[in-house]
């Protein structure tokens, strides 16, 4: 079908007359004549004009090969279903990475780590250990901590905490991109 036929159909078929839709286009009803007799094609506003007012693809007012009318608003109901999905998924993805690091924190709290600090010298302990010549000699004990990051570090933590830091890095990307999407749609 020819950019013709294609205009008197999709004109008819919102039930516009050829003085309505030139009133919608801002062009005069003998350009819509000339348009759907295609003794003349519109320029690209005009075109841009025409796919608005009828929710249709320009590529199918102009090529006989393209996909129909139908088919484009498919895709275009798709696409606002994509923007939903990726919002969801963003904050779902924040969600999970955020608690699980709460968790993690939470254990880190409640379960106790070994880690290694210098052993503290009485003054006494100290002389003994100036007149051994001991003074270059550190001596480390293990001791119980409940701390965030010796937790992470003696149980083998890290690479999980690192997949939840990935998991809200992604997930911001996702939110920020999906509310980027729905700013672009709404001008």
């Amino acid at each position: 079908m020819e950019f013709g036929n294609k205009l008197i159909e999709q004109r008819k078929k919102c039930g516009y007359s050829q003085e309505q839709l030139a009133d919608k286009l801002g062009v005069s009803r003998q350009a819509i004549s000339r348009w759907e007799s295609e003794s003349v094609l519109p320029d690209s506003n005009n075109l841009k004009k025409i796919s608005e007012v009828f929710e249709i693809s320009i590529d199918y007012l102009l090529f006989d090969d393209c996909i129909q009318e139908s088919d484009v608003k498919v895709v275009k109901k798709i696409r606002k279903n994509i923007g939903k999905i990726l919002y969801r998924g963003s904050i779902l993805l924040l969600l999970f990475g955020t608690i699980g690091t709460m968790i993690l924190f939470v254990l880190s709290t409640q379960i106790p780590a070994i880690e290694m600090k210098p052993l503290v010298l009485s003054d006494e302990a100290n002389i003994i250990a100036n007149q051994v010549e001991a003074t270059d000699i550190e001596l480390y004990v293990p001791q119980k901590v409940y701390s965030f990051l010796p937790f992470l570090n003696y149980y083998n933590l890290y690479i999980l905490e690192a997949i939840f830091i990935v998991i809200i890095i992604v997930g911001l990307i996702l939110f920020i991109y999906s509310k980027k999407q729905c700013m672009c749609k709404r001008t």
